[in-house]
Order: structure tokens, then C-alpha cells, then sequence
């Protein structure tokens, strides 16, 4: 483990021995502060409107994605 400001950053083994001994309670708990002293109790909502299913990125997760050739292109008028 290393300490780094106020947080302690896990290595591998720190993170594996956490979720294996470590009550569930406790790791939501920490997982919170860690958030909370990231973003604050902010809500972000992002949308996303899509004009045309043509893309030209290939991102492996996304169903419009450019290699995507089972899909039927369109831009919406």
C-alpha cells in the first residue's frame, strides 16, 4: 500500500486480501468517502442524441461502432 494525500492507494494484493476478508459494509463505506471526496454528492446525468448511426470509431463495447457491418446505416433529415 502506498499512502499518497490523505488516501491510501492498493496494490493488487491489498485489493485481492480487501475483497476476500474485508465485511462488504466496510469496502462500500470506504468506496463512498473515496467518491464523495472525489465528486462531492453532485448528479451528473449526460444524454446523448444521435442524428445518424454512422460512426467512425471502432470501439469494441458500442453497437454502432464503424466495424459493426451487420448494421443498416442511417442519418436522421
Amino acid at each position: 500500500m502506498l499512502e499518497v494525500g490523505s488516501h491510501t492507494v492498493l496494490d493488487h494484493d491489498a485489493i485481492v486480501g480487501l475483497l476476500t476478508t474485508a465485511p462488504a459494509e466496510d469496502l462500500y463505506r470506504r468506496a463512498d468517502q473515496v467518491r464523495h471526496d472525489a465528486l462531492g454528492d453532485a448528479v451528473h446525468l449526460r444524454g446523448l442524441i444521435e442524428f445518424s448511426n454512422i460512426c467512425r470509431n471502432d470501439c469494441l463495447y458500442c453497437g454502432i461502432r464503424r466495424g459493426n457491418l451487420a448494421l443498416e446505416n442511417h442519418v436522421t433529415a
